[in-house]
């Protein structure tokens, strides 16, 4: 396939994105001409007053990550038809989000003035230890997920184009680099509606065009049949009651948790724009999960086993065979637009609580402004502009670095980064936003407890019960909320 008509469209959707992103940018810096607006909150989370488009889009596109588009699908091609279902899981997080935290923060951030996650755990327990604790893990965390999403591009470059991993991640940095430099929160929901919407078209294109090769959704089930029957069996041996369960923790109740879901409750105040959100948004997950997991399923009927390397290079060769070079080089855009959404979000955050909560905050509290020179306010906001940029720059070099060697399967350290996030923030704020008695000792028990249990479990690789080991971190801290708050409930 020539390696021409593939590039074509990605060049000329990248240079689209990045001038879309640009004039949305300067938009914003004319409406804020003159006015005395905080860069870091701008950059944070802008003017809380997204469109429920914006928001829907936004959250669903950041949430179908890599892992959706290349991670997930390869797996279900080893796994069967019970890994398309488990993804499924996923398809009310938006619902649960939304609904159960998204007025109660809204709440909080109006009234506090919040601009980050942490903000929020600030305003509710006052405790700058906890911020700090939790804005460590969080960027631990999220350099993890941004690793998951360059080493995704790569391989997608890589399987489709045909050239060097290496080569493909360079390539790919750099134009990560140059798209998210310059932008802030508001100019990257709005480019993640034409993302969001290309990846909503281009898994359905994907199904479309796999079943046809294969003959008809009947043809290939048949064809998976005759040679891999017990891929049709859900509860195969392979997913098992206990997998089941810990990915609905994991992937769909523990998604409360998430700092990069929970901020998009925060980015628009007004509860009607939040409930169409609701409803776009889930039905865009689903279309996307439902028709990727079972493209990777059905690429059973197309592949031997042996002739797949790695469960990451299904989704790129699975592109390659069933679409002529035209429309593989317009579907390739659909999971690099997936990649992009979901790194401009963590960028945008994990910059942020950088230098908003580990940085200004603690600056703040050791040295008052009032006890420093007085300094221009235009100058102060200039070099927080070049510490969040600085800031950009090298969280995208160590992601890099980090990239350099990747694990075989996206999937799995994906999921280690969310359950590290889960453990760190899931009982602080839905205990804290629902439970007025819990103080900062429990959230900060929780948080020891969770994290640490995840770590011992996950790194020694012991499951209990069979069960992945974000469902005893979460319960062991739970179980330590509830003593420390006994403890300490007349500390508030």
């Amino acid at each position: 396939m020539s390696q021409f008509y593939l590039l074509t469209p990605i060049i000329i959707y990248i240079i689209a994105l990045v001038s879309f992103n640009l004039f949305i940018k300067f938009k914003d810096i004319k409406n804020l001409k003159g006015k005395k607006v905080s860069f870091i909150k701008n950059y944070s989370v802008s003017d809380r007053n997204l469109s429920a488009i914006a928001l829907a889009m936004g959250a669903a596109s950041t949430y179908a990550s890599a892992s959706s588009f290349i991670g997930g699908p390869g797996t279900a091609f080893y796994y069967g038809l019970g890994w398309v279902v488990i993804a499924l899981i996923q398809v009310p997080t938006m619902w649960f989000v939304f609904t159960l935290l998204g007025q109660r923060i809204n709440k909080l951030a109006t009234e506090y003035d919040c601009s980050t996650v942490n903000d929020i755990l600030l305003a509710r327990y006052n405790s700058p230890f906890l911020v700090n604790l939790t804005s460590i893990i969080l960027v631990v965390c999220f350099v993890a997920s941004i690793v998951v999403q360059f080493i995704g591009a790569a391989r997608l470059l890589e399987g489709t184009l045909d050239i060097d991993y290496k080569v493909g991640l360079f390539v790919f940095v750099g134009v990560i680099a140059l798209y998210t430099f310059f932008g802030n929160f508001k100019t990257l929901s709005y480019s993640d509606i034409l993302q969001g919407s290309i990846m909503f078209l281009g898994s359905i294109l994907l199904i479309f065009f796999t079943l046809e090769y294969v003959g008809g959704f009947e043809a290939g089930i048949e064809t998976i049949k005759a040679n891999k029957a017990e891929l049709l069996d859900p509860f195969n041996g392979i997913i098992t009651p206990q997998l089941f369960f810990s990915f609905w923790v994991l992937v769909c109740f523990g998604i409360l948790g998430l700092p990069q879901t929970i901020i998009r409750t925060m980015a628009s105040q007004k509860s009607k724009e939040r409930l169409k959100a609701i409803l776009i948004a889930t039905i865009v997950l689903y279309v996307i999960l439902m028709t990727m997991h079972l493209s990777g399923f059905f690429a059973n009927a197309i592949f031997a086993r042996e002739s797949i390397a790695s469960p990451d290079l299904v989704v790129p060769k699975l592109i390659t065979t069933v679409m002529n070079p035209i429309l593989a080089s317009i579907f390739l855009i659909a999971p690099m637009a997936a990649i992009l959404s979901t790194i401009d979000s963590m960028l945008i955050q994990c910059t942020s609580t950088v230098v908003n909560d580990l940085y200004l905050n603690n600056k703040e509290r050791y040295f008052p402004t009032s006890e420093l020179k007085e300094i221009d306010y235009a100058k102060t906001q200039n070099r927080t502009r070049y510490i969040v940029r600085t800031t950009t720059l090298l969280i995208i070099i160590i992601s890099l670095i980090f990239s350099m060697d990747p694990p075989n399967i996206l999937i799995w350290l994906n999921l280690l980064s969310f359950g590290g996030l889960q453990a760190t923030f899931l009982w602080p704020i839905v205990l804290g936003l629902f439970v007025k008695s819990v103080n900062k000792y429990s959230a900060i028990a929780s948080v020891i407890v969770g994290v640490s249990t995840y770590a011992i479990l996950t790194f020694t690789k012991y499951s209990l019960y069979g069960l992945h080991q974000i469902v005893p971190s979460l319960t062991f801290s739970l179980v330590a909320v509830i003593i420390v708050h006994f403890f300490t409930k007349n500390k508030n």
